[in-house]
């Protein structure tokens, strides 16, 4: 039955195929120097979409890089000429990376929840695939559209500042530190087309940023360059570091609050512990904001947070160790090996997120394994070997990218339920109407997704405020088995565990609180 299924798709992408050399004979020849444009559109759009980052967005940008990707390779694959890049060692590298962050995905305890998440990882692994591919002429075009983008972005950022009295501005990347991390990533950019107009302008806003994380990561890597030019003996060098650091010293001293140490070595602390559990896989990529809360005790002035604030401790909390040894060379080498301007975005970057989350946020990922693929283009990059399983291969891809399609329509339509819940509860069940309305939507919304824990904890809030209005004792105990089934779909749901005790320390059930008490004390650290 399987079999028949398959030979049915296969005949159905080979129509697809024919359709589109058809109709587009052009597109499917040309291959790759045709579908850059829509790359480039991607790279650019994405951190102009910043501040309205939300899942509408993610999903239509992760739908129109996969369907790039996909169509690309489908045509490639069809001919049995696969491009050198796809197969040499930088590919190689992101492929098994690939392969392990799935395997990471699929064991995760809270897998549901992170699918979505994940699908960034992939995007950026690929772009760093498909970069590798670009000619001269066409990587130059993409900077030309990342740097229209730039220009747009610092024009917002003055904006924020001369007319909105927003100081520090964040422009169109949620905060400032995101901006500048953003300004770390184009400011070498920039100066490798000796474009220093925008350099100048873009270095204005990373100091406008007042990020010292920043300052100190474009300091550091500014002298990493001035030592590899003039050698580390030199009078130049020399001086730059005395000067350098002394500027760094005093803004530290007027600019760095303790507070902001203390919160990042808790965090940190927090993040060790989750390390400690899931050492060699992770708990799935994305799963850090999801996890935290239970092994984060709150302390008297301290601030929880979604994020580590330290790229690398995230990424090895999310994928475990054998991932981020390979992710951690992989970046070592392309800094190393890299191009000579170029190669500093990476330094700056990297210097930058060992106290700071830029790289957590898509747009800012996306761009950085963009750079990350022009740094490491294999000088073959334009040969093609020839693929006895060409069609094959291409089945599978037309496979995935229908089953990650599926999964972002799904993901949407609950967030569509999911927002009329809220809508229809407005915060609260202020009658038996919006009770039963929300309560109707909640179900729905587990026909969609019937393993998604969130929608089990809301619906035992909906419960609960229904059993205090009322005094209901049915109700309170439904609610119960609402949040106990968000503890199988994720068992590290610090919120479920305090609702639970609430209703059974009010039901006086002794065994239930014990039992409680004892799953908790498992999973919450």
């Amino acid at each position: 039955m399987q079999l028949v299924r398959l030979q049915r798709l296969s005949r159905l992408l080979s129509r697809c195929r024919a359709v589109a050399l058809l109709a587009f004979p052009k597109l499917v020849s040309v291959g790759w120097s045709s579908l850059f444009y829509p790359l480039a559109a991607i790279l650019s759009i994405a951190p102009l979409l910043g501040g309205i980052w939300n899942l509408e967005v993610q999903t239509f940008l992760q739908s129109s890089i996969l369907i790039i990707f996909s169509f690309y390779m489908c045509s490639v694959l069809y001919s049995k000429r696969i491009p050198a890049f796809f197969i040499d060692a930088k590919s190689k590298v992101m492929a098994l990376l690939l392969f392990l962050s799935a395997i990471s995905l699929i064991l995760s305890p809270i897998k549901n929840l992170i699918s979505g998440e994940w699908l960034n990882l992939a995007i950026g692994f690929l772009i760093i695939i498909l970069s590798g591919g670009l000619s001269a002429i066409e990587e130059k075009k993409i900077f030309k559209f990342i740097i229209l983008a730039s220009y747009v972005i610092c024009a917002l950022a003055f904006y924020e500042i001369l007319f909105k009295g927003q100081f520090p501005p964040s422009s169109t990347l949620i905060n400032p530190n995101s901006l500048a991390l953003f300004s770390l990533m184009i400011i070498p950019l920039a100066l490798s087309i000796k474009n220093y107009a925008l350099a100048g302008i873009v270095f204005i806003v990373l100091v406008l940023t007042a990020s010292l994380a920043g300052l100190m990561a474009f300091a550091a890597a500014l002298l990493f360059y001035l030592a590899e030019v003039y050698g580390i003996k030199s009078k130049k060098f020399i001086i730059s570091v005395i000067v350098f650091g002394a500027i760094m010293i005093v803004y530290a001293f007027v600019g760095l609050e303790f507070k902001s140490i203390t919160d990042r070595l808790l965090w940190w602390q927090d993040g060790f512990k989750i390390v400690s559990d899931r050492l060699v896989l992770g708990f799935g990529f994305g799963s850090f904001s999801f996890i935290y809360p239970a092994y984060h005790e709150s302390v008297i002035g301290g601030i929880s947070s979604i994020y580590a604030h330290n790229y690398f401790l995230e990424f090895l909390a999310e994928n475990g160790i054998v991932s981020s040894v390979i992710w951690f060379v992989f970046l070592a080498v392309s800094f190393i090996k890299g191009r000579s301007i170029i190669k500093y975005s990476i330094l700056a970057v990297l210097l930058h997120s060992f106290v700071d989350f830029g790289l957590s946020l898509p747009f800012n990922f996306w761009v950085f394994c963009f750079i990350l693929g022009v740094n490491n283009k294999s000088p073959k990059h334009n040969e093609h070997k020839k693929s006895a399983r060409g069609k094959f291969y291409a089945l599978i891809i037309f496979c995935l990218l229908m089953t990650s399609l599926n999964y972002g329509y799904k993901r949407l339509k609950l967030n569509g339920v999911y927002k009329d819940i809220i809508q229809a509860s407005g915060g609260q069940v202020s009658n038996a109407g919006d009770f039963k309305e929300s309560l109707f939507l909640c179900d729905k919304a587990i026909k969609i997704d019937k393993n998604n824990s969130l929608i089990y904890r809301l619906k035992g809030g909906l419960y609960l405020k229904e059993a205090r209005k009322k005094k209901d004792r049915l109700s309170l105990f439904e609610a119960a088995a609402s949040f106990e089934e968000a503890l199988i779909h994720n068992p590290y749901d610090k919120a479920a565990y305090k609702k639970l005790l609430e209703i059974y320390e009010y039901a006086g059930e002794k065994k239930l609180i014990k039992d409680i008490k004892l799953r908790r004390a498992k999973y919450l650290k």
